[in-house]
C-alpha cells in the first residue's frame, strides 16, 4: 500500500511537464481562436495587444496546472517550472534575435511575467488555506 502511494508520487512529477506544456499549447489556440472570432483580423487590438495576451495567459496556466499536479509541494514544483519556462522562453529570445524577428522577444517576457504572476497566485491561496487551518 505505501509502495502504491510512493509511485503515484513518482508519477506526478514525471507528468508535470507534459501537463503544463499541453495546457499551456491547448490555451494558446483557444485565446487565438477567441481572438480571431471576437476582434477583426486587421484591427491594431488584435495585432499589438493579441499577441501579449495569449502568451500572458499561457504562462499563467502553465505554472498553474503545473502546480495543481504536485500540490503537496507546490513551492518546488513552482520553482522548477520557473527555472524551465524562463530558460526556455530566453533560448526562444535569443533565437528570435538572431533570425531578426525583433517583436518576438517581447511575447517571450509576456510568458515569464504571466508564469510569475500565476505562481504569486497559487502561493497567495495556499498560504490563504494554511493560515484558515491554524
Amino acid at each position: 500500500m505505501k509502495y502504491e502511494a510512493q509511485g503515484w508520487k513518482v508519477i506526478r512529477w514525471i507528468l508535470i511537464l507534459p501537463c503544463a506544456f499541453l495546457a499551456s499549447i491547448f490555451v494558446k489556440v483557444i485565446c487565438g481562436y477567441v481572438w480571431i472570432i471576437f476582434v477583426d483580423r486587421d484591427s491594431w487590438i488584435l495585432k499589438y495587444f493579441g499577441g501579449f495576451s495569449i502568451f500572458f495567459t499561457s504562462g499563467f496556466v502553465f505554472m498553474l496546472v503545473g502546480i495543481k499536479i504536485v500540490p503537496s509541494h507546490y513551492k518546488t514544483a513552482a520553482i522548477v517550472l520557473l527555472c524551465i519556462i524562463i530558460f526556455l522562453n530566453l533560448l526562444d529570445c535569443y533565437y528570435d534575435i538572431m533570425q531578426q524577428r525583433y517583436y518576438r522577444p517581447s511575447e517571450d517576457l509576456f510568458s515569464i511575467l504571466g508564469s510569475f504572476i500565476g505562481y504569486f497566485f497559487v502561493r497567495r491561496k495556499k498560504d490563504r488555506v494554511s493560515q484558515k487551518n491554524t
